[in-house]
């Protein structure tokens, strides 16, 4: 039976790639584990490159390190897969803020101004909103975290 949880799966095919940031969020660079579980690498600011090595199978996604909202390639991809190293150059993948929706956006801003648990339990917003609010974008602990 096939998992559905984004994790890594081999380290067979090399890859080279840098990380650049494109957006004036302090950008985490999060490795996805053999276990689904994320793995730190770094953060990477504006016009900062970050090298590294890695392999086809290997997920990466990309957070705000402040709000943990997601960020994205300049494709638009949430998840980063690299592609096999064919002996060449390696591959750039520029990082920046996707379009968020109107939802995510409005969240963005309650969530800068109301700070505190307590404070969101008190908004009188629906218990959806106050869940999401909760919950962060995605603040989900983190297994490891590497600092190269």
């Amino acid at each position: 039976m096939a998992s559905n949880i984004l994790r890594s799966l081999k380290s067979d095919d090399v890859s080279l790639v840098t990380f650049i940031g494109r957006t004036r969020r302090p950008v985490a660079v999060y490795w996805i584990d053999f276990n689904g579980h994320r793995v730190r690498y770094g953060v990477i600011g504006y016009g900062e490159r970050f090298p590294l090595t890695t392999y086809e199978t290997h997920p990466w996604i990309f957070r705000d390190r402040d709000t943990g909202d997601r960020l994205v390639t300049a494709g638009g991809q949430e998840v980063f897969w690299p592609r096999p190293w064919d002996g060449g150059n390696h591959d750039n993948v520029v990082i920046g803020i996707p379009v968020y929706t109107l939802r995510e956006k409005c969240l963005q801003v309650v969530r800068s101004l109301v700070r505190t648990h307590e404070a969101i339990e008190d908004l009188s917003i629906p218990s959806t909103l106050k869940d999401d609010l909760l919950k962060g974008s995605d603040h989900v602990p983190f297994s490891v975290h590497v600092d190269l």
